[in-house]
């Protein structure tokens, strides 16, 4: 799996971050599909800064109904890239009862909420994620909220010998201090 953290600049009436969130999509776009290319399942969380309404299967059921310049450019990647995101993705299509994230909004301020965090995964690979958690009342203190969980029965790789990789090298183990 390759991990990625991203932070889009924030949406503003003059769009005065347009041309360096394009920037970012372009490079995500082209590092998605070199880790496709080798196999790899990959997911991106952050601050995409957008907001991508509230129609199930596009954006999120309780969300802001407007969808903002930002949300657009991230609904257009999503499409254009082949991915979901997790915080509105549903196990039944369509049956939001079957919604795989506990919690809404990411972001709180004053009385207000919002959902500009999102967590994107390769659509071929959404099977693979049981649940997520978006702490929306505040029980972490995290200025961001979205947590995944791994999978009932999963269990981490074993671990290697530390001097494993050096012994296939056919180097002496490190020993002591340097």
């Amino acid at each position: 799996t390759a991990v990625c953290g991203t932070y889009l600049g924030f949406q503003d009436s003059s769009d005065k971050f347009g041309s360096w969130n394009d920037s970012i999509y372009e490079v995500l776009s082209q590092e998605i599909y070199d880790f496709r290319v080798k196999g790899f399942r990959v997911l991106l969380a952050g601050d995409f800064n957008g907001h991508i309404g509230d129609k199930l299967g596009q954006g999120i059921p309780g969300n802001r109904a407007s969808i903002n310049k930002n949300g657009e450019r991230l609904l257009n990647f999503m499409s254009n890239m082949s991915m979901k995101h997790l915080n509105g993705m549903c196990k039944e299509e369509g049956n939001w009862n079957s919604r795989i994230t506990e919690g809404l909004g990411t972001r709180q301020r004053g009385g207000s909420s919002t959902i500009i965090d999102f967590v994107l995964i390769t659509s071929e690979h959404s099977n693979t994620v049981e649940k997520m958690k978006i702490d929306d009342q505040g029980r972490l203190d995290f200025s961001r909220k979205a947590l995944l969980e791994k999978p009932e029965g999963w269990t981490p790789p074993p671990k290697r010998d530390r001097n494993q990789g050096s012994r296939d090298r056919g180097r002496k183990p490190f020993k002591g201090r340097r």
